[in-house]
């Protein structure tokens, strides 16, 4: 079942906040290396959508 947005408040979105706080890490590491690939950067992005989705209710295909 889906939840509606305007339901969503911090207390109710632990799983998101920790899904988002662990995408930026993951950006900030590959900054630190000397080559990185905008593929990577996308990479971890797509996967941060579709693990959010997933806590949402939605299977995004792709």
């Amino acid at each position: 079942m889906s939840q509606d947005i305007s339901e969503l408040s911090l207390d109710s979105t632990p799983g998101m906040i920790k899904t988002l706080a662990a995408g930026v890490a993951e950006l900030q590491a590959l900054e630190s290396l000397p080559v990185n690939t905008q593929e990577q950067e996308l990479d971890v992005l797509l996967r941060v959508i579709n693990a959010l989705a997933e806590e949402l209710g939605y299977e995004l295909h792709g």
